[in-house]
């Protein structure tokens, strides 16, 4: 018999739509009735539990400890795996710390969404539950995994550290460099040979070699998070009463740019990297295309200034690995050590 964890924590696919308001229903474990109903599989035993229940827009960075804890006084050794429930506007920020905080556990753990509740018939939470059981049946694979359907109706199997937000208006998720892990197919796991995924093994190699980071990891609040657009004044950030920040982590455009243009009265990211350093905040950007050994001037000109380039990682990843290292750690050479380090292929080898 295998035994599967299953954590439930809300979303849509513990949603049902009432009146056209689709909201998180007091217990979502009615999509296990469903499985069995729609499998007739009776060789997986399932344990849930449910640390809270909230749709995924309401989910705060506290939240990754709370999961994260209730899986370590939760597992047990019989159980072969771990399914998480999760909404899908969130579901890479949650992943992309979860993959970090949990790499070292010896069994996959597999998030899973829906893009309607499960008993709408355009949903695919129920198939994509059933791709995550298959998973962990037939595949022992250490790690944290994300399993979601996309319009195709291929069961796409990302790595945890490499998923990007949900796309607007299409429900579609996908993995960085387009490169997702692998495939289910009839309950079959087929991996996807490209030069920047982990082999099978090399991810079990991974797992055995890692120990963890922290006694009691905590998360940061103290990380602000800015995205550029044309004409961002950074005066804003700078104004009495703002709230102290540890560390900044600004997006960057597709080619890895800011624009460092000063138009008067406004502020530059020039001039907004030296008031961090003089602030003692530290500034990096993500993501950057670690590859290139040429960078455009405005690329050139944040560094010189001294904002820190992440390379290869994703912007989601880059945010919940520095709120957690700046959570955990005080000494800043142990904070850096943490995030240049590799916990789970968040940083793809290029």
């Amino acid at each position: 018999m295998n035994n599967i964890l299953v954590m439930f924590t809300g979303g849509t696919i513990g949603s049902k739509n009432k009146e056209d308001v689709i909201n998180v229903q007091s217990s979502s474990y009615f999509l296990l009735d469903e499985y069995h109903q729609f499998t007739g599989n009776k060789d997986v035993q399932f344990e849930p539990i449910q640390p809270l229940n909230q749709l995924s827009e309401n989910l705060h960075p506290q939240d990754w400890i709370t999961f994260h804890h209730t899986l370590k006084q939760a597992l047990k050794e019989e159980h072969c795996g771990v399914i998480i429930t999760h909404g899908s506007d969130t579901l890479a920020h949650t992943t992309s710390a979860m993959s970090l905080l949990c790499a070292e556990f010896d069994i996959p753990i597999i998030f899973i969404a829906s893009n309607y509740p499960i008993h709408d018939p355009r949903s695919n939470g129920l198939r994509n539950f059933r791709s995550a059981v298959d998973f962990i049946i037939h595949q022992h694979i250490p790690g944290c995994f994300v399993i979601y359907e996309n319009e195709r109706r291929e069961s796409v199997v990302h790595l945890a550290s490499r998923l990007l937000q949900c796309t607007h208006y299409t429900d579609e998720f996908k993995s960085s460099f387009d490169v997702p892990f692998g495939y289910m197919n009839n309950g079959d796991f087929h991996w996807n040979t490209n030069r920047l995924n982990p082999t099978i093994n090399q991810v079990k190699k991974n797992q055995a070699a890692l120990t963890p980071c922290f006694t009691t990891p905590q998360v940061s609040t103290d990380v602000f998070y800015i995205q550029p657009y044309p004409g961002i004044d950074y005066r804003f950030y700078m104004s009495e009463g703002h709230a102290p920040t540890k560390a900044i982590l600004h997006d960057v455009y597709h080619s890895g740019t800011i624009g460092t243009r000063k138009e008067a009265p406004s502020v530059s990211l020039l001039e907004f990297i030296q008031h961090c350093k003089e602030q003692h905040i530290d500034f990096y950007f993500a993501p950057m295309r670690g590859w290139e050994q040429s960078m455009y001037q405005t690329t050139q000109a944040c560094i010189e200034a001294g904002a820190i380039p992440l390379k290869n990682i994703t912007v989601e990843t880059a945010l919940a690995k520095l709120m957690i290292a700046y959570g955990s750690l005080e000494a800043k050479e142990d904070i850096i050590s943490y995030i240049q380090s590799q916990r789970f292929f968040e940083y793809p080898d290029v």
